[in-house]
């Protein structure tokens, strides 16, 4: 009898240093799982980098049509402190445009997500404008506001704005009705049924939509520098293309880039913070 109370009183001991050491084993598989994930994607990254290396070296590629890595990086390296500037402008215009599309986005997903009525009919005007080319919007949006930022603001809240939406209106519909009708029967109030399973149910759809407006919300900010500016980094691309500077065009391309990664990555971040519940994308 007292082996066995000496047997009863070690094995949640036993159990414990076993399930502490199952947690060790599956931290240090993810990390050598993230670790593995980051080398594959520097190899190809380096890989292809190299390719272009070689490709302009042994074709003897003239610098003005296709520059090296070594061209561009010497580039970005002597015109930093000049790019930067540049690249603040584009960043200002973009954070600035998206944050509009994306309220303007998510509060309006609310109402057409509540008023059945309203999303049937309003969706047919919400396709026409986002099927309109944006370069095309470009030159009027210009007449409309003039030079400045009021231009460049439009044309990036118009890029970004209907992923927002879209993704947001799912998000806002597609819910369980049973859940619902659980939570009232549970006694939830109004407004916790919209903040703990609308809202809950919809992030994961905000958070696509932001990702995906987040990169069209660059794209728009560039082309609005494209037709109209005398800063930002797609103005540096129309002026070094018109002085036949590839080099520094795309430096300027790869700052672009930077910014767009840059800002994904961050909402990703932001997303795993706000919603831990959410199983972490490949």
């Amino acid at each position: 009898m007292a082996d066995l109370r000496a047997l009863e009183g070690a094995t949640p001991e036993v159990g414990r240093s076993k399930l502490k050491g199952l947690g060790r084993d599956t931290l240090g598989q993810r990390s050598a799982h993230a670790l593995a994930r980051l080398l594959s994607h520097s190899a190809l990254a380096v890989a292809l980098l190299l390719l272009w290396q070689l490709t302009t070296t042994l074709f003897q590629i003239n610098p003005y049509i296709l520059p090296s890595p070594i061209v561009i990086l010497n580039t970005l390296v002597n015109s930093l402190d000049f790019l930067a500037g540049h690249m603040l402008v584009t960043l200002e215009e973009t954070l600035l445009g998206f944050l509009l599309a994306g309220v303007v986005g998510v509060g309006l997903a609310m109402i057409l997500g509540h008023f059945r009525w309203l999303r049937e009919s309003s969706y047919p005007i919400l396709l026409f404008v986002q099927t309109t080319p944006k370069v095309a919007l470009a030159p009027v949006l210009l007449v409309w506001f003039g030079y400045g930022l009021l231009p460049k603001l439009a044309m990036t809240f118009l890029s970004a704005f209907f992923p927002i939406l879209i993704n947001s209106m799912a998000g806002f519909t597609a819910i369980d009705e049973e859940l619902l009708y659980l939570t009232r029967v549970l006694g939830a109030r109004p407004s916790q049924v919209y903040r703990k399973v609308r809202l809950a149910n919809a992030l994961p759809y905000i958070f696509a939509g932001f990702k995906v407006g987040i990169t069209l919300a660059v794209l728009g900010s560039v082309v609005a520098e494209f037709v109209s500016s005398d800063r930002g980094l797609g103005f540096i691309i129309v002026t070094a293309q018109g002085q036949l500077r590839t080099d520094l065009a795309f430096a300027a391309i790869f700052l672009l880039a930077l910014i767009g990664l840059g800002l994904f990555f961050t909402l990703e971040l932001l997303q795993r913070l706000l919603m831990p519940w959410q199983p972490k994308e490949v």
